[in-house]
Parts: C-alpha cells; structure tokens; sequence
C-alpha cells in the first residue's frame, strides 16, 4: 500500500498508519464524522478506481476537535473474490 496524504512530503506505508492509528488511539483522539459528499467510481475488470470528495471530524474528550476536507482518489484491486485498497491519493483541494 502507498497512501500520499494531504500536506506531506513523504509517501506513507501500511506499517506507518498503523503507527498513526495506534498513536491517535493512545492520545484518545476519535472519529466523529466521515463523509463523502461526492463519489464516482470507474471499473476496469479486478481492478477500481474511486474518486471522491470527503470531510472527516476529529475530536479529542477535552471537546478539542478538528476538521479537514479535501478530494481522494483510492485504487482498489480485487485478489481472491476480495477487493484491496492498494493505494490513495488525499489533497486539500486548493
């Protein structure tokens, strides 16, 4: 998996969002809205291509939260009867 995330330089792996996921879940950060506004997808055998739009909430017990919003696209690849996110691309959209 390689994820290119909004507003970062380096490239992140599936060993290193783990690592982020394990570090927000120690900080009691949670998810408090996800959505995806906008969304197509594009088929091409076992292979799926979505492009989407999103806005995710974040929030923390002390009621500190955060939002950002911006446009994804994700490829999906299905192996085994199974789909896998094999990769995404987030930006900001500015």
């Amino acid at each position: 998996m390689i994820a290119i995330q909004e507003n970062d330089e380096k490239w992140d792996n599936r060993s290193h969002l783990i690592m982020v996921a394990k570090a927000m879940q120690s900080q009691k950060i949670k998810l408090i809205r996800l959505e995806f506004p906008h969304t197509e997808v594009q088929a091409f055998g076992d292979t799926a291509i979505l492009y989407y739009t999103y806005i995710f909430e974040t929030g923390t017990e002390g009621g500190v939260s955060g939002v950002d919003a911006g446009r994804g696209t994700e490829v999906f690849v299905r192996k085994d009867g199974n789909w896998l996110d094999v990769g995404w691309h987030l930006d900001n959209g500015a």
